[in-house]
């Protein structure tokens, strides 16, 4: 008996590391463009255990590679227009690096906000490097765009990620508060 346990523990384990490897690290491949089952946003969150990656808007996919149409640049696992405010691909690329940097225990301060579990708009405006008016008042239309977004059109893949507080009504940037859902619900303001 204690040598069968004596080789079962360790295959157990094995196990159970191959599978959050697979699970978390191993990238799924892209349904074909002709199959979208899929109900809900075209996100990757949106698959299950296994299956292929639905094939986001604005793309072309065959044999699992995901190709963005023209004028058309991929941005994370999107494919937005090329010729759309630029600041909401800089949002939405910013958000994707820090909820990557986030799997691996960083936090928002690694990204150059002044605190760990937030981010605030006037610190976001710094880092999208909106200086002049004109460049505030398109990074303010970015935020509303792509932070306000609902979870049944989740057009940028954020809602399951990111939680925004006074990102449609603000009078100052310091109002606007993002926070990752992987660091808990946001505290109510």
């Amino acid at each position: 008996m204690l040598c069968s346990n004596f080789f079962l523990v360790p295959f157990a384990i094995g196990l159970a590391v191959c599978t959050i490897y697979w699970n978390y690290f191993m990238k799924a491949p892209y349904c074909d463009s002709n199959v979208h089952a899929a109900i809900g946003p075209r996100c990757s969150y949106n698959r299950h255990q296994g299956e292929c990656i639905p094939c986001p808007f604005n793309a072309k996919c065959e044999q699992s590679v995901m190709e963005c149409d023209v004028d058309h640049e991929r941005v994370g696992e999107l494919c937005l227009h090329k010729d759309d405010n630029p600041y909401v691909a800089k949002l939405v690329a910013f958000l994707y690096e820090v909820d990557q940097g986030m799997l691996s225990r960083r936090t928002f301060m690694d990204f150059g906000a002044k605190h760990t579990h937030q981010i605030r708009g006037d610190e976001l405006l710094t880092i999208l490097g909106a200086e002049t008016t004109e460049e505030k008042t398109d990074a303010g239309e970015a935020f509303t765009t792509v932070l306000d977004e609902k979870h049944q059109t989740d057009r940028f893949c954020l809602a399951n990620k990111f939680a925004a507080q006074n990102a449609k009504h603000f009078a100052t940037w310091e109002e606007i508060v993002v926070t990752s859902l992987r660091l808990g619900p946001p505290a109510p303001t």
